[in-house]
């Protein structure tokens, strides 16, 4: 349960490789579910609006629509949970998309990005 932070080089701001938010190196423990299935994993890298993780999920866990993402707190004693789906290499999936969030669940997830930062 071990939170690792890297320095990541500068992500573009303009051109092909431009983000719409900021990817941070931090490896946080995540829970994915369909309701059918769990999937533990932990991220490579997270945004505001997805996370690359260190694992391929199954192509099979998709064939339910509902897929949700649990993601821990820095103290690990509080979750967040937002809708998500694959993008990328479908085939390959490890960077999922969040979908709708609420702008409080937003504002909680940048404060623990920014605790996990700080922390590190």
């Amino acid at each position: 349960d071990e939170v690792t932070v890297k320095i990541a080089p500068p992500i573009p701001t303009s051109g092909p490789e431009a983000r719409k938010s900021p990817r941070y190196e931090l490896r946080i423990k995540v829970i994915l579910s369909n309701k059918e299935k769990t999937f533990l994993s932990y991220t490579q890298n997270v945004s505001t609006t997805g996370v690359l993780l260190e694992d391929v999920i199954p192509t099979d866990f998709f064939q339910n629509a509902d897929t949700e993402i649990f993601i821990s707190s820095p103290k690990k004693n509080e979750f967040l949970a937002f809708r998500c789906k694959p993008v990328g290499d479908t085939s390959s999936p490890k960077r999922f998309m969040f979908g709708e969030i609420s702008a409080d669940a937003l504002m909680k997830f940048q404060e623990w990005i920014d605790q996990l930062r700080k922390d590190s």
